[in-house]
């Protein structure tokens, strides 16, 4: 997915956690794109640690590492769903790859439909995990979620007349 928003111009946003989140920085980079990494830290903090070379890597190709919270904060409970929220808000969509209910992306998609921009979950998610499907079936805060299959089907969301700015965040 990542591969395929970097060809049409976008940018990618993402936590630098491990897993997802990490394959979309590297995804981004290996396709010669810019990335901002949106840290649950103060910004002198890398957690987690061994994503130094990435953050180093971010950085080198023209992308960002952001924090809303001080120098020096550590990483905690309630820092890590208020950076998922704040990503939210810094996007022009939100595709969500893979979840449980209690996960970081699950806070981000329901932050996204708040904030009133696109949600968008894979069919694989909407399969497994009861929470995806009440978003995509039901909705929340008057938005719905939508479920995508493929690469093809979420640039063709993102190229309708509606959007106009060029970020995304991946969870």
């Amino acid at each position: 997915v990542a591969r395929t928003l970097v060809e049409a111009g976008y940018m990618v946003l993402s936590g630098l956690a491990r897993g997802i989140d990490r394959a979309a920085h590297e995804a981004t980079l290996d396709a010669g794109g810019r990335t901002v990494a949106v840290m649950g830290t103060g910004i002198d903090r890398m957690y987690p640690a061994e994503h130094k070379q990435l953050a180093e890597r971010i950085v080198a190709s023209g992308g960002a590492l952001i924090s809303q919270f001080e120098p020096g904060a550590s990483g905690a409970r309630h820092t890590f769903p208020m950076r998922n929220a704040t990503m939210s808000g810094l996007a022009l969509a939100t595709v969500v790859v893979e979840a449980g209910e209690t996960s970081g992306a699950k806070v981000q998609a329901l932050a996204g439909l708040k904030h009133g921009s696109g949600v968008f979950l894979l069919r694989s998610l909407y399969e497994t995990q009861e929470w995806a499907r009440e978003l995509v079936d039901v909705g929340k805060y008057g938005m719905r979620a939508h479920l995508i299959d493929d690469d093809r089907q979420l640039m063709a969301a993102l190229r309708s007349p509606h959007v106009e700015q060029e970020q995304l965040a991946f969870s």
